[in-house]
C-alpha cells in the first residue's frame, strides 16, 4: 500500500507540473561518515548515504580523495542505490563491499580524524556559516583558535534551475581567525558550479575533520542543498583546506 501511494503521487505531482520543493515536506538529507584519512594525509575518505526522496530507494556513495590535488583518486567514488524499497543496511553493505579494496589500495583508513566541529543536517541551532574551533584534537586547550567563513557566490542560472527559490549558488571558504589573529586568507573558491549539485540552494559548514597525525591537514564537509522532489535534499562536499598556507 504504501508503495503504490508513493507511485500515485509521483504520477500527479509529474501530470500537474508539482514539482516544486516544499521545506514542510519530507526532503532527503543524507548521513555523513567519515572514514578516514591516509597515512601520509593525502588520501581522504568518506561516505554519504540515505534515502532518496520520492522513489524510497536506500543509496550509499563512498567518496575516496586525493586532498593534494582535490580530486577524486581513480576508482572514486562508489555509488550504490537499490531501486527498490529495502533496507538502507543493504545498500550501505553492497557500497562496503565495492569500495572495500579502493580504501586499502589506499590506505584511506589508516588515521580515523577527528571532528573539530560536526553540525548535522538537523541541528537547527547551529550557525552554518562560521565555525570556530582549535586545529589540535588531542589538545584542545593548547593554541589558540582558528575561525572559517563560508561566503555564497552567485553565478546564472542554468536552463533548468532558473526557478530556483534562493537564487543560483556556488560558495567560497575564507579563514578569517588563524591561531587568535584575524586574517582575510581565502581557502577555497568555486569556479563553477558542478552539474553534480543540481539546483543547488544553500551551502552549510557541517563539519570540520582534521588529520590527527599532522594538525596542518584538514577538510571541510559542506552540506549542500538542492531543490529535491519532497523538499531541499543535502548532501556533501569535501573541501581539502590547509591551515598553515600562506
Amino acid at each position: 500500500m504504501k508503495k503504490r501511494l508513493r507511485t500515485l503521487i509521483l504520477t500527479l505531482a509529474c501530470a500537474g507540473g508539482l514539482l516544486q520543493a516544499d521545506a514542510s515536506l519530507a526532503s532527503d538529507a543524507a548521513e555523513m561518515r567519515v572514514i578516514g584519512f591516509s597515512a601520509d594525509a593525502r588520501i581522504f575518505a568518506f561516505e554519504e548515504f540515505g534515502v532518496q526522496d520520492g522513489s524510497g530507494f536506500p543509496y550509499s556513495n563512498i567518496y575516496v580523495i586525493d586532498l593534494a590535488r582535490d580530486k577524486f583518486a581513480p576508482g572514486s567514488p562508489v555509488r550504490v542505490t537499490i531501486e527498490r524499497e529495502t533496507p538502507l543496511k543493504d545498500a550501505r553493505a553492497q557500497a562496503w563491499a565495492k569500495a572495500r579494496d579502493l580504501i586499502a589500495r589506499y590506505g584511506a583508513d589508516s588515521d580515523p580524524g577527528a571532528f573539530a566541529v560536526f553540525r548535522a543536517a538537523a541541528d537547527l541551532g547551529a550557525e552554518g556559516e562560521t565555525v570556530r574551533f582549535n586545529r589540535y584534537p588531542r589538545a584542545p586547550k593548547v593554541a589558540k583558535p582558528y575561525s572559517i567563513k563560508l561566503e555564497t557566490k552567485p553565478f546564472p542560472a542554468t536552463k533548468d534551475c532558473l526557478n530556483a527559490s534562493n537564487g543560483f549558488n556556488g560558495f567560497q571558504l575564507k579563514l578569517v581567525e588563524a591561531d587568535g589573529k584575524p586574517v582575510d586568507r581565502l581557502l577555497y573558491e568555486d569556479a563553477t558550479v558542478p552539474p553534480s549539485r543540481k539546483c543547488p540552494t544553500g551551502y552549510r559548514i557541517g563539519a570540520i575533520v582534521l588529520d590527527g597525525e599532522n594538525a596542518s591537514t584538514a577538510v571541510a564537509m559542506i552540506q549542500a542543498s538542492s531543490q529535491g522532489f519532497e523538499g531541499d535534499d543535502i548532501r556533501w562536499i569535501a573541501v581539502p583546506i590547509q591551515l598553515d598556507a600562506p
